[in-house]
């Protein structure tokens, strides 16, 4: 397993400070003695998407009526996914059919003001609703979660969604190959170890499915996106023909999509974002790494996210097996720290479950 080191400095940083030593408390028992002396977390792309403090761009009564908008849309686009993929999902009776589950998602109130305060920032068109209707591409989406996780799978489900697009009833705006950036100067093999296709396949696929429709599909030069918390899916932006705007369709094994669940939270968390109240035992131990003097076991957390995303991608298929799911402990990444326990993931999905388990009792 290509699991990061932690004295890494190509694509981590180390945060430690270097001047006179200080020992800092905290309620995770730090036991290193040199001071912090910024609060930022070592990966780009949570650095870029942190949500900035202050008013929101837009008020909660137009983020609620975009939020009723992309309800409406999402129904069309479940009744579609399900009429092209529903023959093909796990079954009491038919548990070794291809898909093991498709979840399907709009984004709420809460999330779509975050997501119009963080880009409204950088770019124009993000304050108003109809700017947010029009350059909004995940206010709809859709996750293939794969039985397998295999290449063979995932093919199958390209291959499928092509057809659609030559029966002129869907349109493919873009492509991403989500790869881990632990493979980032990597070669062959190595290189493309935990993706979903391979580059070649990626590469003739969006070729073919440019001969099908009047636009050409964004794939970025035929470029891999890497992801810093090593993340490994193929994401798309397709179109209903005739509708207007675009819904995000993700592709990745049941594995990686389990541990995604819970480290979507952890996402929201350290990124100052909106949670669901129900999770508040897991914001308790998780929110206090956003607190000025601790960017370095931030930093650190960070890094044991992107190390179980390989972990889990590189697990084996246990189909229809019995078996308890087991992410991978914490290693060296928090050495000098008394906090595994309590930052274990292991630990975390076990809170995540009982979270979900005391809602469904209410």
């Amino acid at each position: 397993m290509n699991i990061l080191s932690i004295s890494s400095t190509n694509n981590f940083t180390n945060y430690r400070a270097q001047n006179k030593e200080q020992v800092i408390s905290n309620r995770f028992g730090l036991k290193i003695s040199s001071p912090i002396t910024q609060d930022t977390v070592s990966f780009r792309a949570l650095t870029i998407k942190e949500q900035p403090k202050g008013a929101k761009i837009i008020t909660k009564t137009v983020a609620k009526q975009i939020e009723e908008i992309a309800a409406k849309r999402q129904k069309a686009i479940n009744k579609y996914i399900d009429k092209l993929f529903g023959h093909m999902c796990v079954t009491e009776y038919s548990p070794s059919n291809l898909i093991y589950a498709i979840k399907k998602r709009s984004k709420l109130a809460d999330s779509i003001r975050e997501k119009a305060t963080t880009r409204a920032a950088k770019e124009a068109g993000w304050n108003t609703k109809d700017g947010i209707l029009k350059n909004a591409t995940d206010l709809n989406g859709v996750k293939i979660v794969l039985r397998d996780g295999s290449r063979k799978s995932t093919s199958i489900i390209l291959e499928t969604l092509k057809d659609d697009v030559e029966k002129g009833n869907l349109i493919i705006h873009e492509i991403e190959n989500k790869r881990p950036l632990a493979t980032l100067g990597k070669k062959g093999f190595e290189a493309e170890k935990y993706d979903y296709a391979s580059s070649d396949y990626l590469y003739n696929y969006v070729n073919q499915i440019n001969k099908l429709q009047n636009i050409k599909v964004n794939y970025n030069h035929g470029e891999p996106d890497f992801t810093e918390i090593n993340y490994p899916a193929i994401h798309l932006l397709a179109e209903l023909p005739g509708t207007g705007h675009v819904f995000e369709i993700q592709i990745m094994g049941k594995d990686v999509a389990l541990y995604k669940d819970l480290d979507d939270i952890l996402f929201k968390i350290l990124n100052n974002k909106n949670v669901d109240k129900k999770y508040k035992p897991i914001v308790d131990r998780i929110q206090p790494l956003n607190e000025l003097g601790n960017a370095d076991l931030k930093s650190r957390f960070n890094q044991y996210r992107g190390n179980v995303f390989l972990f889990q991608r590189e697990k084996a298929p246990h189909i229809g097996q019995v078996h308890n799911e087991y992410f991978l402990p914490p290693k060296d990444e928090f050495e000098g720290y008394d906090v595994a326990g309590e930052l274990d993931m292991n630990e975390l999905y076990r809170l995540m479950l009982e979270c979900d388990k005391k809602v469904a009792k209410k």
